[in-house]
């Protein structure tokens, strides 16, 4: 299992320095359903202070537009 995390910053879009919490994308399967997949949520120094709404640590829905592509969670 590959853990991955967004390149850039949930809140606008800037490159991401700092990671915590997730957001939830969509990874197909074999036979074509759907399931829930967290990533890694990256924030930029002006966002790095941004909290939660939720305990969970669930920044909402993965955005490519947004947070740019995935990106390995720990280099090999």
């Amino acid at each position: 299992m590959q853990y991955l995390k967004t390149s850039n910053c949930v809140i606008c879009g800037c490159k991401a320095e700092y990671w915590h919490g997730h957001v939830v994308a969509k990874e197909r399967m074999a036979l074509g359903n759907l399931i829930d997949k967290k990533i890694g949520a990256g924030f930029c120094e002006a966002h790095l202070d941004t909290k939660c709404n939720n305990a969970l640590g669930n920044y909402g829905e993965y955005s490519t537009e947004l947070m740019g592509k995935c990106i390995p969670l720990f280099s090999t």
